[in-house]
């Protein structure tokens, strides 16, 4: 009995492991100024097919959630529902939007992706990031 109560326990933890640790835009402001990173604001609404589809297929793809929760700091809004920072207005989702440590928009990249190119994506802005903060310097 023990040995399946473990066992239940340890399959529940791993189940965890493989989401997207979202958080509030306020919260990530504070964290990407600690720890240097950059915001990632994925912009949702209700009826959206391709969010759903970016949600089901893309967005809990082991390597991609492990490269979000590790080097961004994920905020979801849904645009019919929360208030929108930074000039971002209700458009085209879903939408994501990158966010240096200051709080300076910094790209705004529209649409769904396939795994590959999500990837992709997210390795194109950490280095525009970085280029961005060296030209700054």
């Amino acid at each position: 009995m023990l040995k399946i109560l473990i066992s239940i326990l340890l399959l529940g933890s791993f189940a965890f492991c493989d989401k997207i640790n979202y958080t509030s835009y306020e919260k990530a402001l504070e964290i990407a100024k600690k720890e240097d990173k950059i915001i990632m604001i994925e912009l949702i609404k209700d009826n959206c097919s391709f969010c759903k589809k970016m949600e089901q297929e893309v967005l809990v793809e082991e390597k991609i959630v492990d490269g979000i929760n590790s080097d961004f700091i994920p905020v979801l809004l849904n645009v019919d529902k929360d208030e929108l920072p930074l000039g971002l207005e209700k458009g085209l989702t879903p939408t994501f939007a990158f966010v240096n440590k200051e709080g300076e928009l910094f790209s705004v990249i529209p649409g769904a992706w396939k795994k590959e190119d999500f990837l992709d994506l997210l390795k194109y802005i950490k280095k525009k990031s970085k280029l961005k903060r060296e030209l700054k310097e």
